[in-house]
C-alpha cells in the first residue's frame, strides 16, 4: 500500500449524513489513533479501547462537532470495520454497543497490515493526519494541529504550505465526480464508459487558497464549463443558478452556447449534503467579471 493508496481510502469513508452533514465520527477516531501511535500508546498494531483513547477523541470532538452530534467514540470504533482496513478482534459476543461494552467484550482493533506498516513511518502520519484535515476538517485545521501538538508533543508540519499530500487530487477528483454522478452541473453532459469520464472536479474556492477538499467546496464541470469558471466568465451563485460574465455577447461566434446558460440552475448532487458551500459560491460570484 502506497501513501496515495491511504489518502485515497481516508477521503471516502462511509459516514452517517441522515443529519444533514457528514458525521465527523470516523475520520476523529482516526485522529485520535494517530497520536496515540506518536506517543507510544498504540504498538503493534493493537488499538485497545481505552481511556486515553476516548480522551483524546472527546478532545478532537468537541472540536468539529455539528448540531444533534453525540460523544459516541464507540461507534467509529465498531463501523469501522465496514471500511475493509479495521477489524476487531473480540473477547466475546458482542453486545449493546457503547464505550463500557467495547471494553468488556472487545481485546482490541486492527488496521490491516499493509495500512498500519505505513503508519509506523512518521512521515506517513503526517501525510495522513493532514489529508483527514483537507478532507473533512479545512476550517478546523489549525486548532486541530494544535490539539495534536499538545497531544503528543511533537509539532506537526503544515505539509499543505508544500502542496505535498500525494494522490489528494485523485482522491478529491473521484470522490466529485461520484457525488455529482458523472454529470456536468452547467450543461448536464454525463457520459460513463468503462474508464471513460467527460467531466472533471472544480474546486469552487481553489485548494491554494483554501485547502479544502471537501465535497462541498468542488463541483463536476466537463472541461469546456471548468476552464470558463476558473477565467471568471461563467460562476455558480448562492441561488443555485448560473451567472455570466457581461463580457460575453451572443452575437459573437462560440459565445452564445455560454451566455445561454445564464440564470440556468446548478445541476445538484441528489444529496442535499454534498450541495456547495454558500462561502464558496460567494467566493465565485465576487470574482465574475464585469
Amino acid at each position: 500500500m502506497t501513501t496515495e493508496d491511504a489518502i485515497a481510502l481516508l477521503y471516502d469513508l462511509k459516514r452517517d449524513s441522515s443529519s444533514g452533514h457528514e458525521k465527523p465520527h470516523k475520520p476523529i477516531l482516526l485522529l485520535a489513533v494517530l497520536d496515540l501511535i506518536e506517543r507510544g500508546d498504540i504498538q503493534g498494531n493493537r488499538i485497545i479501547p481505552s481511556k486515553e483513547l476516548r480522551d483524546a477523541f472527546t478532545t478532537y470532538f468537541k472540536i468539529v462537532r455539528q448540531g444533534n452530534d453525540q460523544n459516541s467514540p464507540e461507534n467509529p470504533f465498531y463501523y469501522l470495520c465496514s471500511e475493509g482496513f479495521w477489524s476487531l478482534h473480540p473477547k466475546r459476543p458482542a453486545g449493546a454497543l457503547s464505550w463500557a461494552g467495547l471494553q468488556h467484550e472487545v481485546s482490541h482493533a486492527s488496521f490491516s497490515s499493509e495500512l498500519y506498516a505505513l503508519l509506523c513511518a512518521q512521515a506517513n502520519r503526517e501525510l495522513l493526519r493532514e489529508a483527514i484535515y483537507s478532507r473533512y476538517f479545512s476550517n478546523h485545521r489549525e486548532t486541530l494541529r494544535h490539539v495534536s501538538n499538545q497531544q503528543t508533543g511533537i509539532k506537526h508540519v503544515d505539509l499543505v504550505t508544500k502542496d505535498s499530500l500525494p494522490g489528494r487530487d485523485a482522491a478529491f477528483r473521484k470522490l466529485v465526480i461520484d457525488v455529482y454522478d458523472y454529470r456536468c452541473a452547467a450543461c448536464g453532459l454525463r457520459l460513463r464508459l468503462d474508464n471513460i469520464v467527460l467531466v472533471e472536479a472544480a474546486h469552487l474556492i481553489p485548494w491554494s487558497d483554501s485547502h479544502d477538499d471537501n465535497p462541498c467546496n468542488g463541483m463536476a464541470l466537463c472541461r469546456n464549463h471548468h476552464y470558463a469558471m476558473d477565467r471568471h466568465l461563467i460562476a455558480p451563485t448562492p441561488d443555485l443558478e448560473w451567472k455570466v460574465s457581461k463580457c460575453l455577447d451572443d452575437r459573437r461566434d462560440g459565445e452564445a452556447d455560454l451566455v445561454a446558460l445564464n440564470k440556468r440552475s446548478i445541476l445538484l448532487p441528489k444529496l442535499k449534503q454534498y450541495h456547495p458551500k454558500p462561502i464558496a459560491l460567494e467566493w465565485r460570484l465576487e470574482r465574475l467579471l464585469n
